[in-house]
This record gives C-alpha cells, sequence and structure tokens, in this order.
C-alpha cells in the first residue's frame, strides 16, 4: 500500500485564519453592543451639566459652539440651545438676545 503525500494549500490555511479573525471580533462586537445598550446616557460636557442644561440642550450647544464660546458661558440661560442655532449668532453679544427674548416675552 502505497502512501499519499500530504498537500499544505497555505491559501485555505490563510481563509480560515482570517475566518476566525473576523468572527473573533464579531462576537467582541456582539457582547460589548448587548452589555452597553443598559448603562445610563454619558452627560457630555462637565461644565454644562454642572450649570444645570440637560443632556439634549448640551448637545445642541456643543453642535453650534466651538468649545472655547462654551467655557464663555457662566450661568444657565432659559433659551441657550434654540439662540445658538440662529445663524448670526455670537456669543459675545449673548446678554444682549437674552433682554431682547425676554422683552418680547413680556409684551
Amino acid at each position: 500500500m502505497k502512501k499519499k503525500k500530504v498537500v499544505i494549500h497555505y491559501g485555505n490555511i490563510l481563509i480560515v485564519l482570517v475566518g476566525l479573525i473576523i468572527l473573533g471580533f464579531g462576537i467582541k462586537y456582539m457582547i460589548e453592543f448587548f452589555t452597553n445598550d443598559k448603562k445610563e446616557e454619558v452627560v457630555m460636557n462637565k461644565h454644562l451639566s454642572s450649570l444645570g442644561y440637560s443632556n439634549k440642550e448640551i448637545e445642541n450647544i456643543e453642535k453650534n459652539l466651538k468649545e472655547e464660546d462654551i467655557d464663555k458661558i457662566d450661568k444657565k440661560y432659559d433659551n441657550l440651545d434654540s439662540l445658538v442655532s440662529e445663524k448670526y449668532f455670537h456669543i459675545e453679544n449673548l446678554e444682549r438676545y437674552i433682554i431682547i427674548v425676554i422683552i418680547l416675552i413680556v409684551k
């Protein structure tokens, strides 16, 4: 009886290794996806959250203002999240905007 020679195909080994790596990353991703789903929302900006802004307001403010402008905010304003979304909003004129809004509300 003649023994058969075993032929190793390196391409097949490479395909199996790549498949195992992809499977490993997929399992890791699934574990992270299902365990992180139950955690609370992370507060985005500690400065704004200490002033009393909600996560939705913080998200809107961070989307429309630069970091140095956010640092200039020293107290909680009621309409700040709607004001920062205006086209020509400037943080230097914040007090003027607030006074105008108050006057419009009173009338």
